[in-house]
């Protein structure tokens, strides 16, 4: 066996059992925590709901023909290009 490929192996076969000892640890925590209840922050709560709003709002818009969006309001008038004229 060449030396590389002996060195290659003690550091595969050190990380694979430093990998197993991560996810025995993950395993231990998960299970101990299997009957609490997760408390999530109310930034996140305030984030998530604030996501759910913005997919029910973009769900009800008119999709214009070049990829624009405009409220489904009738009579409005799409814009134009946004060209400056001078």
């Amino acid at each position: 066996m060449d030396m590389n490929e002996y060195v290659l192996e003690v550091v595969t076969l050190s990380r694979l059992a430093e990998l197993r000892a991560d996810a025995d640890r993950w395993h231990r925590a998960q299970s101990a925590m299997a009957g609490k209840k997760v408390v999530r922050p109310w930034r996140v709560a305030l984030a998530h709901g604030l996501i759910r709003l913005g997919m029910r709002l973009h769900a009800g818009a008119v999709h214009a023909p070049h990829g624009r969006t405009r409220l489904g309001v009738a009579g409005a008038a799409p814009r134009g290009h946004g060209a400056v004229r001078g």
